[in-house]
């Protein structure tokens, strides 16, 4: 592999791992409710270690360590780096799977908080009441009383 490619790959890699031990941790946080997210941020933090014990394999010079069960036509150093790759690509869709339930967890989250100050701020401003007393209608009198009946 080229020093360009391994570089361009070592970047990726670093910011996906980055990125998945962040949503790891913001799905640990969330208790039970996280728990999806944060098995798909765990796999995606195994398919990035997995991709780096790749590249430290090919920059130490051992031979085609993923791409093994592939007949010897795509053992050459392009299959190594497919390989890697795929197994990076991999990792970025259950990152991204990962992001998008935290996001929704969130987004839920900031409602019930939301939800839970708007009755906090009535209840302080009503003085504690669960609710504010009826307002009684007005008073009018029946059509067919006198007019000394009315009020003024």
């Amino acid at each position: 592999m080229t020093p360009v490619m391994l570089g361009a790959a070592a970047i990726q890699w670093a910011s996906g791992l980055i990125l998945s031990f962040i949503i790891f941790e913001r799905a640990r946080r969330r208790g039970t409710v996280g728990l999806w997210p944060g098995v798909l941020a765990a796999f995606a933090i195994f398919l990035f270690l997995l991709s780096a014990v790749e590249v430290s394999f090919v920059l130490a010079g051992a031979e085609h360590v993923f791409v093994s069960w592939l007949p010897r036509d795509f053992t050459s150093s392009r299959w190594q780096l497919v390989g890697i790759l795929v197994v990076c690509g991999g990792a970025w869709v259950f990152l991204m799977l990962a992001s998008v339930v935290n996001a929704l967890l969130g987004v839920r989250e900031r409602q019930r908080a939301a939800a839970a100050e708007i009755r906090r701020r009535t209840d302080r401003a009503l003085g504690g009441l669960d609710r504010p007393a009826p307002v009684a209608p007005p008073l009018s009198p029946p059509s067919d009383a006198a007019p000394s009946d009315r009020l003024p």
